[in-house]
């Protein structure tokens, strides 16, 4: 085997130049699947940091008019817990914002209330102090917090002390009791901090705000948990008709903590990149044919003196396999730049995040060991072949061949060559209208998001308010005021508007209503809209776009009847045969506290705008929505939203201090131009498109240099062909003609074959497009124009060579 590797670099040394394409060739595939699978190991492969994961399930409610998993009632969720007997724990869990005070500049945070159960739940234990424990959620006891290990480190110093402190969270003075320990984010949206979830105010049973997890009792199936929690639904939904008929319950297996589309995306980009790998293989496997040719004279008489076949295979695949461990190498280096270039596209925070915050993605040494494998199949699957095939020729037509490979071989290793081409031309185009298809409903998405407003120079900031500083809505009105006023008042600063989320977020609550005068359903069964409070210089400041009736007003206050302005969506939903304007809305008219929703109240329809944007989950269209003003439809929930005359990068330390000019204590978080949410927002899309265009760059330039050699390699067998050609009368016309004729047979073979694939791989495409289609014929034939331009090229470079040759040199080859 030394010897066969010395040998080895003996001959790498005589071509050094195609052993570098060679090693480069396998880096590239070695390193894009090694980045990838970085990627998936450290997201979607590493064991989960909770026990019995199999038996760790997330609860929801099934609503009669929205699909999916959706919040679940309180009530409803104290019935599931005391008569079901097929988990062994289960606790609630509600999303919860606060500012936190420790001595610093308050900070806005997103936490979790919980049941004490909670943790439990997942076998998970406090690294300092403890968690929380029975008795801790009754009123008055529930004045302690739990912080995540990353809270710990970023406000606390990672101070072992910390246990005992006392803190300000939204002014309630609390102990903290206990830090978790690094990397124990169960939930996607990784929660700073923990509280005990009460139920100290008696909630209606309409009122839907949490979600739940469960552990099945040992020996029970997801099956028999869902028959039982079915049963319950139904009990519940026979007794409580008016709020929940047509409700149901939905067990489901707990998620790991990724994002919407990110496992999916993962697994789609992982197939491209072994796609990419494998068109190397090919293209490397041509390679060793070709090499194979010019040593074939020398391998016959080795042969002949008695070296064995398996002999002489070892030695031609000790090359292979050094040019494989090279290149595996080599990908370790691109490897870690693609995945630098991953980890800064890939967003973490936010509605579009594709991993928790402290997820820890590295190329440690179960990559180092994937990558070397990797490199050492590829050198075995481009290598073993073409060495087989060229140690079974006959030695003796070799060794009268006078040199290379003639006759019957020459056109074997040719034919085998030309399949690996049109291999090389179909994977090539499936990846290509692959990433075509990303990239255009790339565009449509775009152009979704921020058709419905004016995004330039657009400020938002979250400004939370705890849900007891303020006893009235009139309280926080004035407030908000105050922080308008000194706002508005900056240099560079052309309006100020408040909202209850921002405008790449659509709405954040939905609503149940009734149109009046219809038939009146159960009120579960009403039909639901999503329900916006702003103020009215919102759509002024949007340039939110009228279709019909008015806008909101500042007359459209607290007293005055109660106004509402739809979208253009909610109109086509629900008014299609009727004017909105003036039609009414019945509805709970929610109070500050969001605790007391009250009976029905009219809200009457005064104006219909354009859609602002598209949700951000789910389909990405617009959904129905309805706004109402602030003044008549108080909510704790504000973002600052301003529209500025200068850069809003400019003025984001003007208005943090405006803010702090009126209340130092105000916490004003997620400071950022509306451009930067948008990006935000369609991140995972564009980086998904540019790695699958990337990667379809690639696949195509493996396809030029295949059909490239194996033009070159017929071109080099046929010359004497060629110039007895030219001698008798071939103009250079009919020659390029005739050697392009095969390379354009090999592209049309190969593309034929690549439509027929893409018709059946490219539906997997289909939850991430938007506006397109997975079989759009466009977009197909401009995949297979661009390849077979490339191809083209290809061909035309080494048979343009052959026509230059004298015919005479020609003759002399032979």
């Amino acid at each position: 085997m030394i010897q066969d590797l010395r040998h080895a670099l003996r001959l790498i040394r005589k071509s050094p130049g195609a052993a570098i394409i060679a090693v480069l060739t396998v880096a590239i595939g070695v390193g894009a699947n090694t980045a990838i699978f970085s990627v998936i190991r450290a997201v979607l492969l590493k064991p989960l940091p909770y026990a019995d994961a199999d038996r760790v399930v997330a609860l929801a409610e099934s609503w009669p008019n929205l699909n999916g998993p959706r919040p679940i009632s309180k009530l409803n969720y104290r019935d599931w817990a005391e008569q079901n007997t097929v988990f062994e724990l289960m606790a609630a869990v509600r999303w919860w914002t606060v500012t936190l005070s420790a001595g610093g500049e308050p900070v806005y945070l997103a936490g979790s209330l919980v049941s004490p159960s909670y943790f439990q739940v997942f076998g998970l234990h406090a690294a300092l102090g403890r968690t929380f424990a029975a008795g801790d959620e009754q009123p008055g006891h529930a004045d302690v917090v739990v912080l995540s290990h990353r809270l710990w480190t970023s406000q606390f110093g990672s101070d072992p002390g910390v246990v005992g402190r006392t803190v300000r969270l939204d002014g309630d003075v609390c102990t903290v009791i206990g830090v978790m320990p690094a990397g124990t984010s169960v939930d996607f949206y990784a929660p700073a901090l923990f509280r005990p979830l009460t139920f100290d105010v008696i909630p209606l049973r309409s009122d839907h705000e949490l979600s739940a997890v469960a552990k099945l009792k040992r020996g029970v199936t997801l099956e028999q948990a869902r028959t039982e929690m079915n049963a319950i639904g139904d009990r519940l939904a026979n007794t409580y008709p008016e709020s929940n008929k047509g409700y149901g319950v939905v067990v489901q297996p707990f998620r790991r903590p990724v994002g919407l589309d990110t496992e999916a995306s993962l697994y789609l980009l992982f197939a491209a990149v072994g796609v990419v790998l494998l068109m190397g293989c090919v293209n490397l496997a041509n390679l060793a044919l070709v090499r194979g040719a010019g040593r074939a004279r020398e391998l016959a008489i080795r042969a002949a003196l008695g070296a064995g076949r398996w002999r002489l295979v070892r030695q031609l695949m000790a090359e292979h396999l050094m040019i494989a461990v090279g290149g595996g190498v080599c990908g370790v280096i691109v490897g870690f730049g693609v995945l630098s270039i991953i980890k800064a596209a890939l967003p973490t925070t936010g509605l579009r995040a594709a991993f928790p915050p402290d997820t820890t993605i590295a190329m440690d040494g179960p990559v180092w060991l994937f990558a070397l494998t990797l490199s050492v199949l590829s050198g075995v699957l481009f290598g073993l072949a073409p060495a087989a095939a060229v140690t079974r020729l006959s030695i003796i037509e070799v060794i009268k061949g006078s040199g290379g490979i003639v006759g019957s071989a020459g056109h074997r290793q040719g034919g085998v060559g030309r399949i690996l081409v049109a291999v090389d031309v179909a994977l090539a185009f499936v990846l290509l209208t692959g990433a075509a298809l990303l990239i255009q409903g790339l565009f449509v998405l775009t152009h979704r998001i921020d058709s419905g407003y004016d995004s330039a120079n657009i400020l938002t900031a979250k400004l939370p308010i705890a849900a007891t500083r303020f006893p009235s809505g009139e309280a926080l009105n004035r407030y908000l005021d105050r922080i308008a006023s000194q706002v508005q008042s900056l240099p560079g600063i052309r309006d100020v508007a408040f909202a209850d989320t921002v405008p790449t977020q659509g709405t954040p609550i939905g609503r149940l209503f009734q149109i009046a005068g219809r038939p009146a359903p159960a009120y579960g069964s009403r039909p639901v809209a999503g329900f916006k409070v702003v103020s009215p210089s919102y759509f002024h400041a949007l340039t939110l776009r009228l279709i019909e009736g008015r806008m909101l007003s500042d007359n459209d206050r607290s007293g005055s009847p109660l106004a509402i302005v739809i979208n253009e969506t909610m109109r086509r939903t629900y008014f299609q045969d009727v004017p909105p304007i003036g039609q009414r809305l019945l509805m709970k008219r929610v109070t500050i506290d969001q605790n007391d929703f009250g009976p029905d109240v009219a809200w009457t329809v005064v104006g219909v705008i354009a859609d602002e944007g598209v949700s951000p989950f789910g389909d990405r269209d617009a959904e129905p929505a309805m706004y109402a003003t602030r003044e008549q439809n108080p909510t704790r929930y504000q973002t600052l939203v301003m529209r500025t005359t200068v850069e809003p990068a400019r003025v984001a330390a003007s208005v943090r201090a405006a803010v702090a000019a009126v209340d130092r204590n105000q916490a004003l978080a997620e400071i950022a131009a509306l451009d930067q949410l948008e990006a935000g927002d369609v991140a995972p899309d564009r980086v998904r498109a540019a790695l699958l265009t990337a990667f379809a760059t690639i696949a195509v330039a493996l396809a030029a240099m295949g059909l490239y050699g194996v033009i070159a390699y017929t071109v080099a067998q046929r010359t004497h062909e060629l110039g007895i050609r030219a001698a008798l009368g071939a103009s250079r016309a009919s020659l390029l003609r005739l050697v392009m004729r095969q390379g354009i047979t090999m592209v049309a073979v190969g593309l034929g074959a690549g439509f027929a694939a893409a018709l059946s791989v490219t539906p997997v495409l289909k939850n991430f497009l938007f506006g397109v289609e997975s079989s759009d014929p466009g977009t197909m034939f401009a995949a297979a124009g661009i390849l077979g331009g490339v191809a083209l090229v290809a061909s035309y470079v080494p048979a343009y060579r052959a026509t230059t040759v004298e015919p005479l040199v020609a003759l002399k080859t032979e």
